[in-house]
Parts: C-alpha cells; sequence; structure tokens
C-alpha cells in the first residue's frame, strides 16, 4: 500500500510539474469567457485552453488582443483580450447574409450551432416552451420577448407561439474608424460585404451573432495580435 501511494505521489508531482512548465513557457494558456458571444458551443463562464504553438486556421477560436476608446477619458485606450471564431484571412474575401458568413463564396458556418436573436410579444407564454433554452437565451422586454435561438430552436418554437427574427435596419458601423471608410450605408450586422480582408489581418465572428462585438464593431483583427489558437474544447 505504502509503495501505491509513493507512485500516486510521484505522478501527481510530475502532472503539476508538467503543468507549471507549460504555463510558464506560455505553451498554453487558461481563459474563462467573459460573455455569452460565444454561446451556445461556448457559454458565459465557459473555460477554455489555448496554445501559442499553433497556427489558427479557418474555424478555429483565437484569443486576441484589442484596442478599443475608453469611453470615459477620451485620451485613454481600453486593451483587451477577446476570442471569437476566424472566419476570413488576408485576401479573402467575406460576405455576410442574412447573419450567415461567405468566404470567396462558399458558406464557412452552416454547420455551426450560431444563435439569432427573435421576438415574441407573447410574453406570457407558457414558461414550459423555453424549458429547453439557457437563462442567457431569454430576456423580456416591454411588450417583447426577446430569445437567442439556434434554427432548430426557432423551428421548434414557431410552430407553438407567434415568433420571428429581429432584424436591423440601416448601418450600425458609424462609431468605428475603420468601417466608416469602407462601408456602404446600406450594410448592417446581418448584412454586410463583400470586402476583402486586407494584409496581415483577419476577420472574426462569435457564433452568438447577434450579440457579439466581433469584427464587425472592432474591424479587422491584425495578425501580430492574435496571441493564441484555442484546442481544447473544439467545436
Amino acid at each position: 500500500m505504502g509503495n501505491f501511494l509513493k507512485i500516486i505521489a510521484i505522478v501527481m508531482v510530475f502532472l503539476v510539474a508538467m503543468y507549471l512548465v507549460a504555463k510558464f513557457t506560455v505553451m498554453f494558456e487558461t481563459y474563462r469567457l467573459p460573455t455569452s458571444s460565444m454561446a451556445p458551443a461556448y457559454p458565459l463562464g465557459k473555460i477554455i485552453y489555448s496554445s501559442r504553438l499553433l497556427t489558427p486556421d479557418y474555424g478555429d477560436i483565437i484569443c486576441f488582443k484589442t484596442r478599443q476608446p475608453n469611453n470615459n477619458d477620451a485620451g485613454k485606450v481600453n486593451e483587451e483580450i477577446r476570442m471569437y471564431r476566424l472566419i476570413a484571412k488576408e485576401g479573402d474575401t467575406i460576405q455576410i447574409k442574412k447573419g450567415f458568413a461567405f468566404v470567396n463564396g462558399v458558406q464557412i458556418d452552416k454547420d455551426l450551432p450560431l444563435l439569432f436573436l427573435y421576438k415574441s410579444d407573447e410574453v406570457n407564454a407558457n414558461p414550459e416552451l423555453f424549458s429547453m433554452l439557457p437563462k442567457h437565451a431569454i430576456n423580456p422586454a416591454g411588450p417583447y420577448l426577446f430569445l437567442y435561438l439556434t434554427e432548430k430552436q426557432f423551428h421548434d418554437l414557431s410552430s407553438k407561439i407567434a415568433i420571428e427574427k429581429v432584424e436591423f435596419p440601416g448601418n450600425n458601423f458609424q462609431d468605428n474608424p475603420v468601417w466608416k471608410q469602407i462601408v456602404d450605408p446600406s450594410w448592417n450586422s446581418s448584412n454586410f460585404g463583400p470586402v476583402v480582408v486586407p494584409n496581415d489581418h483577419v476577420f472574426v465572428l462569435g457564433d452568438n451573432r447577434d450579440n457579439a462585438a466581433d469584427s464587425r464593431v472592432i474591424g479587422f483583427v491584425p495578425t501580430k495580435d492574435i496571441i493564441s489558437t484555442v484546442f481544447f474544447p473544439k467545436s
């Protein structure tokens, strides 16, 4: 029994040592999702593991630095780390149609469980209808019930209550200086492009398409700002 415990202790020490070596040599890093912008595959609070040794490819989740103006101090810039899905690389033509991403004319996200925003005026509908949804997906607001749903969830609910997809009319890129120069006035977050990704940049999107401050808000992401690529869990 004593030898068995010694072996267990040695194994545990070895695993801890390997973890510390990997952590402090930046072989891998851990992050906790601060928002639901990558739901449903990566919900709010989910822990992800990423590595600086991996080269990101289409569909990978990347962690990157972004610098955004400080709303409380015009002279300062906030640096944040965000996690979004890599959709397009330099030289690619990206277009968004009804919230879906097309790269060089081919839909790239058709197999992903994307979320979109829907609304219903049946605010007093039977709560059991929504029992399959996480709490963050349901947002009562005035006379409407707003729901973040996958297409399958939408089709299941639409046969039971009146529900419709929320559209975002008009240009909502006015706060981004990059987009001011290139966007058409008719573009919005659901219908965007086509536009070519510039050299040394990538285009990223959140899986929660109507609740993500991704490249449609922050612009193209410089490749030099990519920190790491998520390897677990993969989706």
